[in-house]
């Protein structure tokens, strides 16, 4: 003899047991706004797709967060629209078959996106085992070669984005810039080799604005 349960009672069975497992595993259920806020898609603006179409989509769902690749396309003014019309903020990535012209590009389209409000975070090149790999530095690497030039290239990324100063501004409306500054010690202790320091800045306004204009990662 087969017990059927209707599908009703199935509902109402998980909806009484799946919460009392919960209590006594001590894990906390998230609201439903948590769970949408953590999600992301993918998108191909820099591929042709509409920002006016895709914008209803994103408000419909409640999703904040997208991601897309460059490949090529050095222009964030299609991203920018996506995120006016929207508010979802963007996973910049340097794409596929990334070169060394690439690099700059990310950062460039990362600091329009930033001022903007539009960026969520930066990626390296998009899957090197696929579609050739990348070419950095005068090497061919990813796939089936060697994934140095990938991590050079991924390395390099992390150093400029760290260093590199950019434009912020407070609730207030008051501009200001923090970065890193390495300084390198001029003494070393005897069998050891020269030390490096690494010191926190913070500037306002009009300091903030030369900085802004003339300091470049050395």
């Amino acid at each position: 003899m087969k017990l059927r349960i209707p599908s009703f009672g199935l509902l109402l069975m998980l909806a009484v047991t799946l919460p009392a497992a919960a209590r006594r595993s001590g894990t906390k259920a998230r609201s439903a706004h948590d769970f949408v806020q953590s999600i992301g898609v993918c998108i191909h603006v820099q591929h042709g797709q509409d920002p006016a179409l895709l914008a209803p989509m994103l408000q419909y769902t409640g999703i904040p967060n997208v991601r897309d690749a460059i490949d090529k396309n050095y222009s964030s003014q299609g991203l920018i629209r996506l995120h006016r019309l929207s508010g979802c903020r963007i996973l910049l990535c340097a794409g596929s078959g990334a070169t060394d012209e690439d690099l700059p590009a990310t950062l460039t389209m990362a600091r329009q996106l930033h001022r903007e409000g539009a960026l969520l975070a930066i990626e390296g090149p998009n899957e090197p085992n696929n579609f050739g790999g990348l070419r950095y530095q005068g090497e061919h690497g990813g796939g089936n070669r060697s994934w140095l030039p990938v991590a050079r290239f991924q390395r390099d990324l992390y150093q400029q984005v760290k260093a590199d100063p950019e434009l912020k501004h407070t609730a207030g409306d008051v501009s200001v810039v923090s970065f890193t500054l390495a300084v390198g010690r001029s003494y070393a202790k005897a069998g050891t080799e020269r030390q490096t320091d690494f010191i926190d800045v913070v500037a306002w306004r009009s300091t903030e604005d030369f900085i802004c204009r003339y300091f470049r990662k050395g």
